[in-house]
């Protein structure tokens, strides 16, 4: 019982009970209002069966879902629910949507494509060299790695309009993107 007092356990434990209680009696009550007013004198069979209806997921998925906690890392799961409900969000958009959309994830999760953006907001004509950042790049990988880096970069860039790009010349603007 000391677990249930502790600090760090206290309050997990009883939100969750607290959010399953809630939960579960407004299914019930749900399924008593609903079942009684349609069935009339069959409810007392509907209920039951509407009850182990709403149960059954929880009974078959627990044992998954504990496996799925115990073998994975709680923040990767996390991660990878959030990128399924940005999917999903950019399936669901137009065109104009999914790109804004993908230029927020762009410059929130690549912080090469944010700064390359900085960059050219930072200069007066905001423009600059392709060279600057595959220097930069080379620091840190072979130029060939660079050069896949920064090529991926500028397809999602373009297609995000978050700068432009000019193959002829090698350079970044601030041009086309709005």
């Amino acid at each position: 019982m000391s677990l249930m007092t502790t600090r760090r356990f206290a309050p997990l434990f009883w939100c969750q009970f607290f959010a399953a209680f809630g939960d579960n009696f407004l299914k019930t009550a749900l399924d008593f209002v609903i079942l009684y007013e349609v069935s009339g004198a069959n409810s007392a069979v509907l209920i039951t069966v509407a009850g182990a209806t709403l149960i059954a997921p929880f009974f078959f998925l627990s044992g998954l879902g504990g496996e799925l906690a115990d073998r994975y890392d709680k923040a990767f799961v996390a991660q990878r629910i959030k990128l399924t409900e940005i999917g999903k969000q950019f399936a669901e958009l137009g065109t104009d949507d999914r790109k804004r959309l993908f230029q927020r994830q762009l410059l929130t999760y690549v912080p090469l494509a944010a700064h390359i953006r900085h960059v050219l907001q930072e200069r007066a004509n905001h423009t600059a060299p392709k060279s600057r950042f595959f220097d930069e790049l080379e620091d840190y990988m072979s130029a060939e790695d660079a050069e896949l880096t920064l090529r991926a970069v500028i397809g999602w860039g373009r297609y995000a309009e978050v700068f432009a790009y000019d193959d002829d010349s090698g350079t970044f603007s601030l041009e086309n993107p709005t």
